[in-house]
């Protein structure tokens, strides 16, 4: 049950006739795992943490470096040089210490399937191919739904997997390519918007809402454009 402290703290959510109390006690009593804590991690952490997420687990292995203050959220200059797990779990205690926080190393191969069964719903936000088709396809195996986005340049794109839906829906093998925001560049406020878009996606899903499943959106920046694609399911 939540109590009257929390009942203060979401009341913007509770009055949503899609939310309610119901759907905020539902959401207390989800699990996420969000996998990267960059500049899409930073916004999806900040906003499920403050929406109530009971429980939010956090996978990244880097430290904070200048270059990521240009659009990595949950970072500030006097965190340079500090893991990123250790300054998001701060921040996200700071913002809601109702939650629960815990604290996850870098995915690969032999620990990735141990890491995604704990949780209710997988975020990728990841910034590399290995580790997207890596985590695509354990929740395949595992049948855990999976919100995914991705940003470049101007152009951002989200959908959300489930048991017919995935990764290899769209690409079917990683592209030949090692390009990325740190050889293209991004706008910052792009990977905020495509990272809220993802969040948000996450608590629709957990809510029992329609979703972006069987969907890719896509949105242009610079041309203020954004569309939906159909996909084919498995």
């Amino acid at each position: 049950m939540l109590e009257r402290d929390q009942l203060k703290r979401y009341a913007r959510h509770l009055i949503l006739p899609e939310v309610g109390l119901a759907g905020q006690q539902r959401l207390a009593d989800s699990s996420v795992l969000i996998v990267g804590l960059g500049g899409l991690g930073s916004p999806i952490a900040q906003y499920l943490a403050a929406t109530g997420i009971g429980r939010i687990g956090l996978s990244e292995f880097d430290t904070v470096e200048i270059h990521n203050l240009q659009r990595q959220t949950l970072y500030t200059t006097s965190d340079i040089g500090k893991p990123k797990l250790e300054v998001a779990k701060a921040r996200l205690v700071a913002v809601n210490p109702t939650i629960q926080i815990s604290t996850h190393s870098s995915i690969t191969d032999d620990n990735a399937t141990q890491m995604l069964a704990g949780f209710d719903l997988i975020l990728d936000a990841t910034d590399n191919f290995a580790s997207r088709y890596l985590i695509s396809d354990t929740c395949t195996a595992l049948q855990k739904p999976l919100v995914w986005g991705a940003a470049v340049r101007w152009e951002g794109m989200v959908s959300v997997f489930d048991q017919q839906h995935s990764l290899r829906n769209f690409f079917p093998v990683a592209p030949e390519t090692t390009e990325n925001c740190d050889t293209l560049g991004v706008h910052g406020p792009l990977l905020g918007m495509i990272g809220s878009m993802m969040a948000s996606q996450a608590i629709k899903y957990l809510l029992g809402l329609e979703t972006l499943v069987g969907y890719l959106w896509l949105y242009d920046a610079l041309d203020n454009q954004a569309r939906k694609i159909k996909m084919q399911s498995r």
